[in-house]
């Protein structure tokens, strides 16, 4: 058993991983293009980084993109992070959920 069940499946695999790929690059040329907008904007001054991912319930998968070291990244994050818990944050700007 297996012969052309297993082919297609196979075959079925290796296109979701087709898709999945393309689905990636499409994600890095995106956001590097924001990234790049972002630059031209605020100038050499200023650090960034910007969080896409999709409204859903669940588990969320975000991408993301900065200009800013991995270890500078990760304290601006836990510092919004904790400004946000306590409610301190500034107004939001744009659509809310």
């Amino acid at each position: 058993m297996g012969g052309k069940a297993a082919g297609k499946k196979k075959g079925n695999e290796e296109g979701e991983e087709i898709m999945l790929q393309m689905m990636k690059i499409d994600a890095d040329r995106t956001m590097r293009m924001i990234a790049e907008d972002i630059e031209k904007k605020v100038g050499d001054g200023y650090g960034f980084m910007v969080l896409v991912f999709p409204f859903s319930d669940g588990v969320k998968t975000a991408n993301y993109v900065s200009n800013c070291r991995r270890e500078d990244m990760i304290v601006a994050l836990w510092e919004k992070a904790d400004v946000l818990e306590r409610g301190l944050d500034t107004p939001n700007v744009g659509k809310v959920q």
